[in-house]
């Protein structure tokens, strides 16, 4: 009736912290139109020529991948377990594809988005540095706002530890400290206005979980992660018994702006 499983769970910390869409019906690519250049005004005076100015607009491709699981079991262990052992098989699979799909997320975005133009320390002051620079530098990329913060759990327990002459900052309830509010026992905050989100899958320099890409200020609106239902194929193996599932899902993730992903560049 009871299992532990200290390796996985439902959490999707970066996916979440991001914007969600609708996958689209067929294809394993689609496109979104994204705009290149934009008419022009200025002053012009009386009977003074006005210069021509056209919308542009190229297409990004969005790549669809499939993720998928497998396991192979037996009809005695399905008809004759209690509890129900197949029910227990699905929701681990579905653990894995969450653990996975944020994984996947979490690379590209790595990847396609944009290291602090300037290295701080991983202290109190650094962190409201760092910050403060990159939510102006995602707005100035994307015209957005930074809404979002993902922390790898070491950085997580360096914010907790910040104080103010004995004072913890960030684990303290408002009115007494604005600043944002931590707490041990549950990895959803805020830090300095932004909505924070504790991710196992950030690894930061050398695998630390500190340094480099160890956490990252997020506009929603610049990456979109789009998503089909999960689907099972089930194949029953007559000649010995055995019963095969394939669980697997389609996603796809659309990088709209990558500088409105801004990274933890450390000094």
């Amino acid at each position: 009736t009871e299992l532990i499983n200290p390796l996985s769970n439902a959490d999707r910390p970066f996916i979440d912290s991001i914007s969600r869409g609708t996958l689209p019906d067929a294809g394993m690519v689609f496109q979104i139109p994204k705009v290149t250049a934009v008419p022009t005004v200025d002053q012009i005076d009386e009977n003074q020529p006005v210069a021509d100015s056209q919308l542009t607009a190229s297409y990004i491709n969005v790549d669809v991948k499939p993720f998928k699981g497998r396991a192979i079991t037996t009809v005695e262990l399905i008809e004759r377990s209690s509890a129900p052992f197949f029910d227990e098989l699905v929701r681990q699979l579905e653990f894995a594809y969450a653990k996975e799909t944020d994984y996947y997320v979490t690379a590209e975005v790595a990847n396609n988005g944009t290291l602090n133009a300037t290295g701080v320390g991983e202290d109190k002051d650094g962190l409201l540095s760092y910050i403060s620079s990159a939510a102006a530098a995602i707005y100035k990329a994307s015209l957005g706002f930074a809404r979002n913060i993902v922390v790898s759990t070491e950085a997580w327990a360096k914010i907790m530890s910040y104080a103010d002459n004995g004072r913890p900052i960030y684990i303290a309830s408002n009115p007494q400290n604005n600043a944002g509010v931590l707490s041990p026992d549950a990895v959803r905050g805020t830090v300095a206005g932004l909505d924070l989100r504790v991710s196992r899958l950030i690894s930061g320099t050398g695998n630390t979980g500190l340094g480099d890409y160890s956490m990252v200020v997020i506009n929603p609106d610049s990456y979109t992660w789009y998503e089909s239902p999960r689907f099972q194929l089930r194949t029953n193996v007559a000649s010995d018994g055995t019963i095969d599932l394939l669980y697997y899902g389609f996603g796809a993730l659309a990088t709209k702006v990558g500088a409105g992903a801004n990274w933890f560049n450390k000094s």
